[in-house]
């Protein structure tokens, strides 16, 4: 990672050596922060919930537009070569695939990537490649696959915080892609038709078991700041983090997360492969 500087939101110390780097010649955070809480502002959930109003607070502090200090330090953490450590949940038979090519978008070819890991969990089970190329098709025009490719974005995600990562109660970790469901749910729905015999036909039960062939992973992720969209949400995550460790008195904060919307990760930025 070179001089890289690394923002772990899981160190204190490294997410106070980001935050001062980034604001050395500029403004200091720990005036603007207490200027604040003097005023009660850190005092309302708003400022710790919603990315806009602690930007807008900070902002003012500074008599400058909200867009234009969330340009300003994008600019010093893209001139800082910052990268954020991330994690990336998920379960797979080969771990070795992430080493080689990356952390992948959602794409047709991860749909291929889902029956084969149904092949590895039902040996006994096979489809025809023209029965997977129908069984694709059928998935790909669901409106939770088209809404994922037009509206909320195709990852991959990832976990600023390794003690978020590793909860078992969120689905990435327990279950594997959050897009599985569509998958089994169309996995069902062909098979039914086609009088095809599957080891189960409940969906939830056809998850689990897929599941429990695979280790559940975090995988270690160093991602370059310049890899972000423009959102102001990611800034935000970074300066609660600061505010968070400066005065923990005012402790409203949740766990944030990274969505690369559609850009894929590459292996030299995965950093280890822990599997749980």
């Amino acid at each position: 990672m070179g001089n890289s500087i690394v923002f772990n939101n899981d160190d204190q110390a490294s997410v106070k050596e980001s935050i001062i780097q980034i604001t050395t010649g500029w403004f200091d955070p720990n005036k603007i922060y207490f200027s604040l809480k003097e005023s009660g502002i850190t005092n309302r959930l708003k400022f710790w919930s919603e990315t806009e109003c602690l930007l807008e607070s900070i902002s003012n502090e500074l008599s400058i537009a909200p867009q234009d200090f969330n340009r300003k330090f994008k600019e010093s953490c893209q001139r800082l070569d910052l990268r954020l450590m991330a994690y990336h949940c998920t379960r797979s038979g080969r771990p070795e695939d992430f080493i080689n090519n990356g952390i992948l978008p959602l794409s047709e070819p991860m749909l291929w990537v889902f029956l084969s890991e149904l092949a590895d969990a039902f040996p006994a089970f096979s489809l025809s490649d023209e029965d997977k190329e129908r069984v694709i098709l059928r998935i790909t025009q669901t409106d939770t696959w088209i809404g994922r490719q037009t509206v909320t974005g195709i990852g991959p995600n990832f976990f600023l915080s390794y003690q978020d990562a590793i909860k078992q109660d969120h689905d990435f970790l327990r279950n594997g892609s959050e897009i599985w469901w569509t998958c089994a749910d169309s996995l069902l729905q062909y098979c039914s038709e086609k009088n095809i015999a599957l080891p189960t036909a409940d969906r939830n039960e056809l998850r689990a078991k897929i599941s429990q062939n695979m280790s559940p992973l975090v995988i270690f992720c160093s991602i370059p700041f310049s890899f972000l969209s423009d959102d102001p949400y990611y800034s935000g995550c970074m300066l609660k983090s600061y505010f968070d460790y400066l005065d923990p008195e005012d402790d409203f904060l949740e766990g944030g997360g990274l969505d690369l919307k559609g850009k894929k990760l590459d292996p030299q930025y995965i950093v280890d492969i822990e599997r749980l």
